[in-house]
């Protein structure tokens, strides 16, 4: 299997070749399709081409808004939905 993420087509509809093998998620508002698997933050900002310095969120069925820590697992399912944004606390 390629590293390379797919996108969906501009209709929401799946490629014929996404399998059982494969989830749609969402980040950042794009679709795409990426290895049923479980792997930490980290690994799926690398995965994703986000910056390792952007935090991400797993935005919940409820709609709220859920840190999730670099070394966490999540679990790749469909319909997951992930937002990447600037990492806060900081003070100037």
């Amino acid at each position: 299997m390629s590293n390379v993420l797919e996108k969906q087509d501009a209709g929401g509809d799946r490629r014929p070749d996404k399998d059982d093998k494969t989830v749609t998620i969402t980040v950042d508002g794009e679709q795409r399709i990426v290895p049923k698997t479980k792997m930490t933050a980290t690994e799926l900002k690398a995965l994703l081409g986000i910056a390792a310095t952007q935090a991400i969120d797993v935005v919940e069925e409820d709609g709220t808004f859920r840190p999730v820590a670099d070394d966490e697992d999540i679990k790749l399912r469909d319909g997951l939905v992930l937002v990447s944004h600037g990492r806060g606390g900081a003070s100037s």
